[in-house]
């Protein structure tokens, strides 16, 4: 990947991490999914694409794949009581792999 792919992608994940959801008094469901789906794909993008896949060792592979599938179980595996504000939102998805 060369250095303009990097920036038109970097332009392209700086774009959605800024339409996060920001008021959650009504949060649905369908907002969780919304969010996981954002996350699921700049995960592909930004941490997961071939170029970097390909040098991962099998544990982070692991990780990551782990990673991915509770990120696809979102919504199903949540309980949205009690959830108020953006932080309590984003405290339901799961910690990204280091």
């Amino acid at each position: 990947m060369d250095n303009k792919d990097r920036v038109a992608i970097d332009k392209w994940v700086a774009s959605a991490e800024a339409n996060v959801i920001s008021d959650v008094a009504d949060l649905t469901k369908d907002d969780v999914r919304a969010e996981r789906n954002k996350r699921h794909d700049l995960i592909d993008i930004r941490e997961c694409n071939a170029d970097l896949w390909d040098g991962m060792t099998a544990a982070k592979k692991t990780a990551w794949r782990a990673y991915k599938k509770k990120l696809r179980d979102l919504p199903a595996d949540i309980n949205l009581t009690g959830v108020k504000n953006h932080n309590d939102m984003v405290a339901l998805f799961p910690v990204k792999p280091s």
